[in-house]
């Protein structure tokens, strides 16, 4: 009798520990569950977060970009100019606003303020038929024996032009810069002796329009 209840007590206890086993593996599977599930979810997490960092970043980089062009668009400003007309020489000419300009006794005087040099324009008349002719007999009569450095003949707003460089070698005081139009039996001369304008009577000769009444 004693034998029977022994084994039934060993039954029990090895039902006991199998149970016990059961419960253990599955809360080990429950745990590997909810360990799966929370990665998942940390995984998701981390996609939605870095989305709108890149958006973010994206969205910085083009305002930093379009700044940039904005700065390198302004900071080439379009230059100011200003636009004179002489009644006596029927000319009009467009010239940088920083110039003042006077016109007395038939000539066209540029100059800055307070600045000492100046560009002037004149008119002479001639009764030569060409600025060539013009040209020679001014050569034959050269007083001053003035050398021309540079000479090139260029074409503005229709009209033959001669451009010179002269030098006079004992006077560089007279070294200057000019440009010689021959316009219906007159010559039309815009010139300067000083270098730091030389730009600035490149500009100016460019613009120059014969615009009399009814031309």
């Amino acid at each position: 009798m004693q034998g029977i209840q022994l084994l039934v007590q060993v039954k029990l206890l090895y039902c006991m520990i199998r149970e016990n086993n059961m419960n253990k593996k599955k809360q080990i599977f429950h745990h590997y569950i909810l360990l799966f599930i929370g990665l998942f979810f940390i995984a998701i997490l981390i996609v939605v977060i870095s989305k709108p960092i890149r958006r973010k970043v994206s969205s910085t980089s083009s305002v930093s970009t379009l700044q940039q062009s904005k700065t390198l668009y302004t900071s080439y400003p379009t230059p100011v100019t200003r636009t004179y007309y002489s009644d006596f020489l029927k000319i009009e000419i467009t010239y940088p606003a920083e110039f003042q300009v006077t016109e007395r006794l038939g000539t066209v005087t540029l100059k800055k303020e307070q600045d000492k040099e100046e560009i002037r324009v004149s008119r002479n008349g001639t009764n030569n038929t060409s600025l060539e002719g013009y040209l020679a007999e001014v050569d034959y009569r050269n007083t001053f024996k003035d050398k021309i450095v540079d000479k090139q003949y260029v074409i503005i707003n229709g009209i033959k032009v001669l451009k010179i460089i002269s030098e006079y070698p004992t006077n560089s005081k007279l070294n200057h810069k000019g440009y010689y139009f021959y316009i219906d039996h007159a010559i039309y001369f815009i010139s300067t002796s000083s270098p730091s304008l030389y730009n600035d009577l490149d500009q100016i000769a460019q613009s120059i329009r014969y615009n009399p009444p009814g031309y």
